[in-house]
């Protein structure tokens, strides 16, 4: 049976840096790049079919070869933005379905939560969105779920379908800090001795105070993905996917006008620390996790 090491998230814990710098350039562990598999995609909505089960499953047995195989894939943890997505658990179990004909091991990267919805909301805005940092968290408005970024029931939820033993978890906090350091463990587990050269810098410049308040202004009215009904249409080009005119614009302003780096709300971080503090102090003693100060 083929080891496969299956990379389910976090979202915005490094991944399109790892995919892009690292992955890609494995020599003793064979990595099947899917990203631009769109049946993998499909799968995380409510309205995929069995057909796309059938290609990930291709998708990969195609790719795959004896001894160690990797896929990071980070929607696989559940999608955030959109309320067609399908719950976790119901993803993971087809997920496990998908990939019975290999010894399964599934890597979680976590990151703490006030950091990460700081993050999330920024792509949310990227996006199109046009709530406010306070209204996406924890208003009723919002497809977002914070609740999803309990770890104690995301991990025991994960353990209970792949194994308890069948699960690495890491923190991106370790990767922020010293990528080397998290590189050596991470690939050690994968089975990869040597970390490829990279180069240390940023993949996706996040966004300043200033340019999410024009983001926000923008968004009322041109088209995006979840703002489709606006009053200024997508740029539709034959044979490519519509383009936002709001991404151009908002690009060139960009260049323009550099800003400062974008803070949640004072209070909003306080209330998102508390949400979460009882849950991570639980966690931490229950799966052993090391939690760095700021998740406590």
């Amino acid at each position: 049976m083929k080891n496969l090491y299956l990379h389910i998230g976090l979202p915005k814990t490094g991944t399109t840096f790892l995919q892009k710098n690292i992955f890609c350039k494995l020599k003793a562990v064979n990595y099947i790049e899917v990203r631009e598999e769109k049946s993998f995609w499909n799968l995380i909505f409510n309205d995929y079919s069995a057909a796309d089960e059938k290609k990930v499953k291709n998708f990969v047995a195609k790719r795959s070869k004896n001894g160690n195989n990797f896929v990071s894939f980070e929607n696989f943890s559940g999608d955030s933005y959109f309320p067609n997505s399908r719950k976790r658990k119901e993803l993971l179990k087809t997920i496990k379905t998908i990939f019975s004909d290999y010894n399964l091991t599934i890597i979680l990267i976590l990151r703490e939560q006030t950091d990460l919805v700081s993050s999330m909301y920024k792509h949310f805005l990227h996006l199109g969105g046009t709530l406010n940092p306070e209204q996406f968290a924890y208003g009723k408005e919002s497809d977002f779920d914070i609740e999803k970024y309990f770890y104690d029931e995301l991990i025991t939820e994960v353990k209970s379908i792949f194994g308890k033993n069948k699960v690495h978890i890491d923190l991106y906090e370790n990767f922020k800090s010293n990528k080397i350091k998290f590189l050596e463990s991470f690939l050690g587990f994968l089975g990869e001795k040597t970390i490829p050269q990279f180069e240390d810098k940023l993949v996706y410049k996040g966004y300043g105070a200033f340019q999410m308040k024009t983001i926000m202004f923008l968004n009322r009215y041109f088209q995006s993905q979840v703002k489709p009904h606006n009053m200024i249409p997508m740029l539709n080009i034959p044979g490519a996917d519509p383009i936002s005119l709001r991404l151009l614009i908002q690009n060139r302003i960009f260049e323009m006008f550099p800003s400062k780096k974008y803070e949640l709300p004072k209070g909003l971080k306080q209330k998102i620390k508390q949400t979460f503090l009882r849950d991570n102090l639980q966690s931490n003693k229950k799966y052993s996790l090391n939690l760095t100060k700021n998740y406590l």
